[in-house]
């Protein structure tokens, strides 16, 4: 197919020469549309491909029907203008240059590497899980230079995934879809078990639960008489960002076994209200599993903890010391006398830190 091509343009190029009246023109074949997995261009790529030199050149600028192109090597004085009216006519700009380079050959093998790699981040990555790392292992072991190339494959990974939901309604609708939610909606570990819970859309909030299904069976295997501790804490600075600004809050369960915690409930949140943290809880106990918790560690949120009151009446409730520490370091910044005479006063630098550690 490609020499059909090449000798069709080959017969249109001689006619042209046999009927102009100059022959100023320095004629070269190039094919202006690629294929974008054998040759590394797109029909929309600013490069531009001279077989017969084996040379790359990048556009400049447009100017009465001509595109002009410098050589993408930098630092060769190699100019040539493309005629749009006829675009197998190329010259060059000022004659008798020549390039002080190569041919780029191994340019365009790279070029042509990094969009088979572009093709498979696009098409395979839509609907299987496939990480980035992985499709450039596959494709690219022997580039050197791959970080670039790594973000325009997360980039394009982007591009081909679902749209990233703008609030609770999109959730609800975007895992409606058969093919998502087969992909997307189960544990990447337990295939068969599902990670997201579902979508709760309430009138005055909105939530998204998602659950590690191994973590939640590891915790009802646990034996009756060990006790639960779980901890609860939330974010509100690494939430997904969207439009409507329907997302306020990432609230995380952990549960505490052998000194280490695991996370393995997350709550996307659209506000931290008691009605909130109490329906969630409730959802939690209802639709998930019975926690049966023997404490639970948090903040200082009135919300939460006065929802865990509620809802787990018989269960004890610890404060972090961490979080301690910082309320009563920021309320005390409010105080500007006692911030002076803390920061002059070393006798005052001990109470305080005397003070920091009494709940310890």
């Amino acid at each position: 197919c490609y020499n059909v091509v090449f000798s069709h343009l080959l017969n249109h190029v001689c006619c042209s020469i046999n009927s102009s009246k100059s022959c100023n023109w320095k004629v070269i074949i190039y094919v202006l549309v690629y294929n974008i997995r054998n040759s590394g261009f797109k029909e929309t790529s600013k490069l531009l491909h001279i077989p017969t030199e084996g040379q790359i050149y990048k556009f400049k600028y447009s100017q009465n029907n001509t595109k002009y192109y410098n050589c993408y090597q930098n630092g060769c004085p190699v100019n040539i203008a493309v005629d749009l009216n006829n675009a197998i006519h190329c010259r060059q700009t000022h004659k008798n240059l020549v390039h002080n380079h190569e041919a780029q050959n191994e340019f365009i093998k790279k070029l042509s590497l990094i969009n088979s790699i572009k093709f498979e981040c696009a098409n395979r990555m839509s609907l299987k899980r496939s990480s980035v790392r992985q499709v450039y292992d596959e494709n690219c072991k022997k580039a050197k230079e791959s970080g670039k190339m790594r973000r325009q494959l997360i980039n394009i990974k982007s591009e081909a995934l679902p749209k990233a939901p703008q609030n609770f309604r999109d959730i609800i609708s975007i895992f409606e879809n058969p093919e998502i939610r087969k992909n997307y909606t189960n544990s990447k570990y337990d295939n068969d078990l599902p990670f997201y819970r579902g979508t709760v859309i309430e009138e005055d909030f909105g939530y998204s639960i998602f659950v590690s299904p191994t973590m939640c069976n590891s915790i009802m295997d646990m034996p009756t008489g060990e006790p639960r501790h779980y901890l609860i804490d939330g974010t509100f600075s690494v939430v997904p960002i969207s439009s409507s600004n329907s997302f306020k809050q990432l609230l995380i369960f952990h549960i505490a076994h052998n000194e280490h915690t695991f996370p393995f409930i997350y709550i996307l949140m659209s506000n931290k209200s008691l009605n909130a943290y109490i329906h969630v809880l409730q959802y939690i106990q209802s639709n998930i599993f019975d926690m049966k918790p023997t404490t639970f560690t948090t903040d200082f949120k009135y919300g939460l903890r006065e929802a865990l009151s509620q809802i787990y009446p018989q269960t004890k409730l610890k404060t972090c010391w961490f979080h301690f520490t910082q309320a009563v370091r920021r309320n005390a910044s409010k105080l500007p006398k006692f911030m002076s005479k803390l920061n002059k006063d070393n006798d005052v630098k001990k109470l305080f830190r005397k003070f920091l550690i009494l709940p310890l």
